[in-house]
């Protein structure tokens, strides 16, 4: 079976430290205490996404999982861009709401918004893919609601940073096999550019629509 699909409902309900019985009702109501993407590696990230989005002309993007907005800033700095923010945890969407309140904010579900087919030049998923049961469909929906020639930055921690620094793996998070997702992906984009964080935890993807 695929590395890229996991029953990760079955992991939290069989595991005595979650309330929550899917993932979906996890990151819809947790408080997110453990997020706080504040050391070098996340700068070095939004760093060269930032340089990325300085060579790319969008004029709707889509990020999805938007979080608290760490990414959003440099997206909303954008000119004459469309913008939508779409996440499911009621604390994320609250912090962005304040500090996007002229941005389109969504509630939702990750496949439920894709499954509407509208269409964007600009697709943004950030530490999100490590929490998906399954990616194959995730990519699947993500190029559909891509215009053609369209962009799509996202990124992942590798298994192999998990089996060295994390061995015992939180039930929401899983590593995932580098070497898969790039065959997967190849069937859809372009890879046009990868970079890696120092310590080899984020690698991050800059990928363009077939």
């Amino acid at each position: 079976m695929s590395t890229l699909v996991v029953n990760l409902d079955q992991r939290i309900k069989t595991n005595p430290r979650y309330t929550h019985s899917t993932v979906t009702e996890y990151f819809a109501n947790s408080k997110l205490d453990w997020w706080n993407p504040t050391n070098k590696y996340y700068a070095q990230q939004t760093n060269i996404i930032e340089n990325w989005l300085e060579k790319i002309s969008p004029k709707d993007i889509l990020e999805l999982g938007a979080g608290f907005g760490r990414i959003s800033q440099l997206l909303d700095k954008l000119p004459r861009v469309n913008l939508t923010l779409v996440d499911i945890n009621k604390k994320a969407l609250n912090i962005l709401k304040q500090e996007f309140p002229h941005r389109q904010i969504i509630n939702s579900d990750i496949n439920s918004f894709l499954s509407k087919k509208n269409k964007y030049d600009l697709l943004v998923a950030i530490e999100l893919l490590v929490h998906i049961p399954n990616i194959e469909k995730l990519i699947q929906g993500v190029y559909n609601s891509l215009r053609k020639n369209g962009t799509l930055i996202t990124s992942i921690t590798p298994d192999s940073w998990y089996e060295a620094n994390w061995p015992r793996k939180p039930t929401i998070h899983r590593g995932i096999n580098e070497k898969e997702l790039n065959d997967f992906v190849s069937k859809f984009f372009n890879i046009v550019e990868v970079n890696r964080s120092s310590n080899n935890q984020l690698i991050t993807y800059l990928l363009k629509r077939k």
